[in-house]
């Protein structure tokens, strides 16, 4: 048996094609091809079918995958206990997070310990982050309340709450807390309709009986904050995702029966949690809520 051609089919069938496949084994559409071929003629077997433009399995490649899958979390497991706690030597690490400050702190504590290691970074909403973990085109996603499926496996990240944010001379930045009532015909700055945080806010209001004066919808948080700052209306952010402004400030809320904590969650493709740098990572994550968060932050706590 010759284990690269087991290793190329693998990705081919968990990649559906040679081009993404290539990406991940790291070496040519050529030589990956010639792997396959060479196995599907040692053993007499046909392990894949053109269907458009993506590679089907055959049955006899499904019940090969089934067998692959377990080889390769085993051959990834050995190769992170062959590491030992060394940094990494090389690799590429992708990551699809809808929460910047959270996971470019991540990314800093990693670089600094894996610095042979390429890092990308890609903001994204909830559902773009989860389906791009499940293809595949990212190694980690860090999103809030995901849906779960049988492919990816969600690890408590952190429990954060969210605040009021508004310019430092609005009239509210006087008290120490607001209350929802206080809120009442404010001009109420929103996400974008689809994104998760709009519908969580959404809920928060209607739970609280709180009727905008006017509603303006932004897309992108930096341009939200922008808005607040020139008196333009409030908005609700949770604490790590306001940085420094001198022409904010945040007040805490005061909620009499709406929920104000979000989730986030670690999403891995289930075959690549102990893919060397995905293992890594998660490494860097729990010492992140070890060293930075107090027990009732965490998920569950």
């Amino acid at each position: 048996m010759n284990f690269s051609h087991i290793r190329a089919f693998h990705a081919v069938a968990r990649e559906g094609g040679v081009a993404r496949a290539a990406l991940v084994v790291g070496v040519s559409q050529s030589t990956l091809s010639q792997q396959i071929h060479a196995l599907e003629a040692r053993h007499a077997l046909r392990l894949f079918e053109k269907r458009g433009r993506r590679l089907a399995l055959t049955n006899a490649g499904q019940n090969l995958l089934q067998v692959t899958e377990r080889l390769m979390e085993v051959v990834d497991e050995v190769q992170v206990t062959l590491r030992g706690p060394g940094a990494l030597v090389d690799g590429h690490l992708s990551i699809m997070s809808d929460s910047t400050a959270l996971a470019v702190e991540l990314m800093r504590r990693f670089g600094e310990r894996h610095p042979a290691v390429s890092l990308m970074l890609a903001i994204a909403s909830v559902d773009d982050i989860g389906q791009a973990v499940r293809d595949g085109s990212a190694d980690i996603g860090i999103a809030m309340n995901p849906p779960i499926g049988d492919v990816i496996t969600a690890e408590p990240l952190m429990r954060e709450r969210f605040h009021l944010v508004l310019a430092r001379d609005h009239p509210l930045a006087r008290r120490r807390a607001v209350a929802f009532p206080d809120l009442q015909g404010e001009t109420i700055i929103m996400r974008e309709p689809g994104s998760r945080t709009r519908a969580f806010v959404q809920q928060m209001l209607e739970i609280e009986g709180v009727r905008a004066g006017r509603e303006i919808t932004i897309r992108e948080r930096s341009a939200i904050r922008e808005a607040v700052a020139r008196r333009m209306g409030v908005a609700f952010f949770v604490i790590s995702e306001v940085p420094p402004d001198r022409r904010l400030t945040t007040r805490p809320l005061i909620p009499s029966r709406a929920r104000l904590e979000l989730d986030e969650y670690l999403l891995i493709r289930k075959d690549r949690r102990h893919k060397p740098v995905v293992a890594a990572f998660r490494d860097v994550v729990s010492g992140f809520i070890a060293e930075k968060l107090p027990a009732e932050a965490l998920v569950g706590g």
